[in-house]
C-alpha cells in the first residue's frame, strides 16, 4: 500500500545524514518528522475485514491529508531543498494512496449496500448480550434493594412496637401526666400575670429613670420579663419580690410616671390589688411547687430504670431508619426506572432485529429472548 512507501521515504529523510546550519530549519525537520510519524501511526490496519472498519479507515486517510497539508505549509518550504527526492516521493505516495481510498470509498458505496446491512444485523445481535445483561444485573440490584427495604421495614416496626411499650410503662406514663399537669398550671399562673404590660413599659422608662421603681433594678427587672413564671415560681408561695415589684409599679402608675391607657391602667392596677390583697397566685404556685416535686420523683425512678434515655435513644433510631428508607424508595424508582428501559430498548432492538431479517431475507422470523433468573 502507498502509505508503508510514504513511511520508508520518512524513514530515508530521518537517516540521510545532512549538514544542517540554520537552527530554524534543524528545528522544523525534526517538527516535521514528529508529526508526521503520529499521523501515521493513527492509522491501524483492521484484524477484520468488514464495512465499518473499511470506513474508519478511510475516514483516518482523510484526517490524515488535512494533517499532511498543515505540516509540510509549516516546514515542507525549509526542507523542500535537502530533501528533495524524499518529499517528492511523499508527495506521490499520498497521491497514489488518495486513488486508492476513493476507489475503496466507490466500492463501498456502490457494492457494499447488502454487506453492509447484513453486517448491521449481525452486529445489532452482538448487542443483545449486552442489554441482557444489564437487564439481569439491574434486576438483580433491584431484587437486593427490595430486600434492603424489606428489612428496614421490619426493624422499623420493631422499634416502633418497642417505643409504643416503653412509652406506656407506668412510672414514664405517670411521669408524663404530672409533666403535663405542670404545664398547664403554669400556663393557668401565667393567664394571671396581667401586669406584664405594665413591667414592660417601666423597663423602658427606666433607661432614663433607674429609680422609678424603688429598690428593683433595671436587671431585675429584665430577668423578671424574659420568664415570669418560672421567677414567681422560685420565689414560693408567697412571693415577697415580686409583690414589692408590684407595690412599686402601682405607685410609679398612680404617680403617673408610667403612663398607660385608661383602660389598661384600671385592668393592671386591679391585677395587682388581686395579687397583694386576695393572693390569686398563692394555690397556683403551690400546685406547681407539689407537682415539681412529684416530677423530681418519678424523673429518679425513670432515671434509674433509664426510661427517658431509651425512648430518646428509640426515636433517634426510628428517625435515622426513616431517612435511609427515603433514600432507598428513591434508589429503588431510580433502579426501577433503568430496568423499564432497558427492557423497552431490548424490545424496539428486536422489533427492528426482526424488520430488517424480513427486509434481507424475505421471511418473518420470531425472535426469543430468554433472559436468566
Amino acid at each position: 500500500m502507498s502509505l508503508a512507501q510514504m513511511r520508508e521515504s520518512l524513514k530515508r529523510i530521518q537517516d540521510k545524514e545532512v549538514e544542517i546550519k540554520d537552527p530554524r530549519t534543524e528545528k522544523s525537520l525534526e517538527r516535521f518528522l514528529v508529526k508526521y510519524a503520529e499521523e501515521f501511526d493513527k492509522i491501524r490496519m483492521p484484524a477484520e475485514i468488514n464495512y465499518r472498519e473499511l470506513k474508519k479507515i478511510i475516514d483516518s486517510v482523510q484526517k490524515l491529508f488535512v494533517a499532511m497539508n498543515e505540516i509540510g505549509r509549516a516546514h515542507i518550504p525549509r526542507l523542500v531543498n535537502l530533501y528533495k527526492e524524499e518529499i517528492k516521493e511523499i508527495e506521490f505516495g499520498s497521491r497514489k494512496l488518495g486513488e486508492e481510498i476513493r476507489k475503496l470509498d466507490d466500492t463501498l458505496r456502490k457494492k457494499y449496500a447488502e454487506p453492509q446491512e447484513a453486517e448491521c444485523l449481525i452486529e445489532k445481535m452482538q448487542n443483545f448480550s449486552q442489554i441482557i445483561d444489564k437487564i439481569e444485573r439491574t434486576r438483580a440490584k433491584l431484587s437486593d434493594l427490595n430486600e434492603q427495604e424489606r428489612k428496614l421495614e421490619e426493624e422499623s416496626t420493631s422499634l416502633e412496637k418497642e417505643l409504643i411499650d416503653t412509652e406506656h410503662d407506668e412510672s414514664l406514663t405517670k411521669y408524663t401526666s404530672v409533666r403535663n399537669k405542670a404545664f398547664q398550671e403554669k400556663a393557668n399562673l401565667d393567664l394571671q400575670l396581667k401586669f406584664k404590660k405594665g413591667l414592660q413599659k417601666a423597663k423602658v422608662l427606666m433607661a432614663k429613670d433607674s429609680q422609678l421603681l424603688r429598690g428593683v433594678t433595671e436587671n431585675q427587672l429584665k430577668d423578671f420579663l424574659k420568664d415570669p413564671v418560672e421567677s414567681i415560681i422560685l420565689q414560693g408561695e408567697n412571693t415577697p419580690q415580686l409583690i414589692e415589684m408590684l407595690i412599686q409599679l402601682r405607685a410609679a402608675i398612680e404617680g403617673g410616671r408610667v403612663e398607660l391607657k385608661s383602660d389598661t391602667k384600671d385592668r393592671i392596677l386591679e391585677n395587682i390589688q388581686q395579687i397583694i390583697e386576695t393572693k390569686i397566685l398563692k394555690d397556683h404556685v403551690r400546685q406547681i411547687l407539689a407537682l415539681n416535686t412529684s416530677i423530681k420523683e418519678l424523673q429518679a425512678q425513670v432515671d434509674k430504670r433509664g426510661l427517658l434515655a431509651k425512648v430518646a435513644g428509640l426515636k433517634e433510631n426510628i428517625a435515622h431508619i426513616t431517612s435511609d428508607m427515603q433514600h432507598l424508595i428513591g434508589e429503588i424508582e431510580r433502579t426501577k426506572e433503568e430496568y423499564d428501559q432497558a427492557v423497552q430498548k431490548l424490545r424496539d432492538m428486536r422489533e427492528t432485529m426482526q424488520t430488517g431479517i424480513k427486509e434481507n431475507v424475505g421471511q418473518d422470523i420470531k425472535i426469543q429472548i430468554k433472559i436468566g433468573v
